[in-house]
């Protein structure tokens, strides 16, 4: 029904951005009419690319080049118009890359800079706005962090805002693949005994589901999980540690591997909680006997 607006639009944008041909009395800061850009922006992102003539997008495309090549993060109350302009252009680059493939990918990318950008700021605001759109665009497109992202996610885990470091986790999950899966796991093992009670839980299970799910082979789950276990225990759920017990069960090839791991575990520690002690109980009370008779791990020492 409002299709007709396309090239209103699409004009409106090109002479604010690319010309800014407007009269000084509309200018804020420098920026030409920061609510009529978002305002616009968000009417494109309402339609997917295919709903425009080409030259429309193309268009389009152009003042979203020029709003991406003509920014920079800068933390100042001052660049709030302009912050919310770019988190804009970034949604309607997600909005439009899950609608077809129009957008260049060039610019998904471009995208993901600078909200990397975002997350180095010392602005609350501006750090949850940039991991924010960080997951969309990963739920959507299955974006994977780059090396310098991941570790300035990874950093964020030790923000002082509770809502900014689940964020931040929710990025590493979704971002996580087969190429970075160990790296990531170890990364969030090493900040687990760190985190508090707020971030523990949630990250006993994210950890559980991708040493499951990317494991390179089930010796390297079981020491992770171990590992996770020792470290903190009373915040892994009972479900966690039954599917440690389940996989073990169930790959007889991997009994003797485990027992020795959460026996070896249990003799380490001068403090084991609940948790451990649970779940070297149910491994060497069904598979103990597998390692019986190895140097020190006979039926009386277990």
């Amino acid at each position: 029904h409002f299709m007709g607006l396309a090239e209103c639009v699409t004009l409106i944008l090109d002479r604010l951005i690319n010309k800014r041909d407007i009269p000084q009395m509309y200018n804020y800061y420098k920026i030409p009419c920061p609510w009529l850009q978002i305002k616009c922006l968000r009417w494109l992102s309402i339609y997917g690319p295919h709903s425009f003539p080409p030259q429309t997008t193309q268009a389009i495309e152009s003042a979203i080049r020029g709003i991406l090549e003509n920014s920079s993060i800068v933390v100042d109350n001052k660049n709030n118009a302009h912050h919310a302009i770019l988190i804009e252009t970034v949604n309607l680059v997600i909005a439009w890359g899950a609608k077809g493939e129009n957008m260049q990918s060039g610019m998904r990318e471009q995208c993901m800079v600078f909200l990397a950008r975002f997350l180095c700021t010392e602005d609350q605001n501006i750090k949850f706005l940039g991991l924010d759109a960080m997951v969309r665009m990963q739920r959507q497109e299955g974006t994977q962090l780059s090396q310098e992202e991941q570790d300035i996610v990874v950093g964020i885990l030790q923000d002082s805002d509770v809502t900014v470091r689940k964020r931040a986790l929710d990025v590493l999950y979704l971002g996580c693949r087969e190429t970075n899966a160990e790296p990531v796991v170890r990364e969030l093992v090493k900040v687990l005994p760190e985190s508090d009670a707020a971030m523990k839980e949630v990250m006993v299970v994210k950890i559980a589901i991708l040493a499951e799910r990317f494991a390179p082979n089930l010796q390297w789950y079981i020491s992770t999980m171990m590992e996770v276990i020792l470290s903190s225990g009373d915040y892994v759920s009972d479900e966690v540690w039954h599917r440690i017990v389940q996989i073990v069960t169930n790959n007889e090839a991997t009994r003797a591997y485990a027992c020795e791991t959460v026996l070896a575990t249990l003799r380490a520690s001068s403090y084991n909680n609940d948790t451990t002690i649970a779940l070297g109980g149910y491994l060497l009370g069904e598979f103990g006997v597998s390692i019986c008779m190895e140097e020190g791990m006979s039926g009386y020492e277990q």
